[in-house]
């Protein structure tokens, strides 16, 4: 019985050609398609054959959750492989090398079209030279194939990931912890409403401030707002985030407590969409002058990202 990386060779091998014959309206992009069951998204690498060097050289690693690319290569010889890799980001084992050749064909009407071959062979073979033919009076030279173009590489695109902003509300019960301003019993009355901004920073990892408001109705009415420091972590895939949160909020409510509450939390972030997350962690909220008094804060709610 075949294995996962066997059935992904056997689909590459078909779907390749079909997408060809399929997508050849356009004769300078090619699509090169696949299929495998469980992928949550792939890296694909493509290699040119340098005569020179005897050897093939990477020109294009295309990171993608569809199952196609479409590149335009110019003629040569080349190869290319498929690695799946599963909702954790880690890589599975990839598929075979698939060999092709881009030629250029002149088939005896005006103008060109370039065409797509595959292939098994371990390595391209060189074409045969054939024997110069003997020299006849006033021979007719062959027309000669223009070169091809080199075109200019498209500027990549600012990832969307470049900077976040977040709008959330999340249900977040207190649990005090020592001293007497939060209340001696557990309260499950309490919200928190958060808006942040960050930045990505060369470490891939954004960061920015954020403003908080909380309100506990339990045991004692608490209203608190915060600026903190945020830091978020985006993985690969930019659908999951952990990150963490340091500040200091103002207690509005009881009234008579002047001093600040330094606060810091750590979460985690589920991206449903491109707008729509889901936010889970908890918040430490601690009061070092008088009177002492410190708690804890588990949350889960949802945001909006722009």
């Amino acid at each position: 019985m075949p294995n996962n990386r066997q059935k992904l060779h056997l689909l590459i091998a078909i779907l390749i050609c079909f997408t060809h014959s399929l997508f050849a309206q356009d004769e300078n992009v090619h699509r090169f398609a696949w299929s495998s069951e469980n992928a949550f998204m792939y890296e694909v690498i493509f290699e040119r054959f340098e005569i020179e060097d005897d050897s093939y050289i990477e020109i294009e690693r295309i990171t993608t959750k569809e199952e196609f690319v479409e590149l335009s290569l110019p003629v040569g010889y080349y190869r290319f492989r498929v690695i799946p890799y599963d909702v954790l980001e880690k890589p599975s084992e990839p598929s075979d090398w698939e060999y092709f050749e881009v030629i250029r064909r002149v088939d005896g009407e005006p103008g060109q079209e370039l065409k797509i071959e595959f292939d098994d062979r371990p390595e391209p073979e060189e074409p045969e030279t054939e024997p110069e033919p003997e020299p006849k009076p006033e021979p007719i030279p062959e027309p000669t194939p223009a070169p091809e173009p080199e075109l200019a590489p498209e500027p990549k695109p600012v990832s969307k990931s470049d900077t976040i902003i977040n709008i959330s509300a999340a249900w977040s019960p207190m649990l005090p912890i020592y001293g007497h301003v939060f209340g001696e019993d557990f309260s499950v009355a309490g919200v928190t409403a958060r808006a942040s901004i960050a930045f990505k920073t060369p470490f891939n990892i954004h960061l920015g401030p954020e403003l908080s408001v909380t309100y506990d109705a339990g045991e004692n009415t608490i209203l608190t707002a915060g600026l903190n420091l945020l830091a978020v972590k985006l993985l690969p895939n930019e659908k999951i985030a952990i990150g963490f949160r340091i500040g200091a909020a103002y207690p509005v409510l009881p009234e008579g407590i002047d001093d600040i509450i330094a606060a810091f939390g750590a979460f985690g972030r589920f991206y449903f969409t491109d707008f729509l997350m889901l936010e889970a962690g908890f918040d430490y909220s601690n009061i070092f002058g008088e009177p002492h008094s410190g708690c804890i804060r588990p949350f889960i709610g949802i945001g909006l990202q722009f």
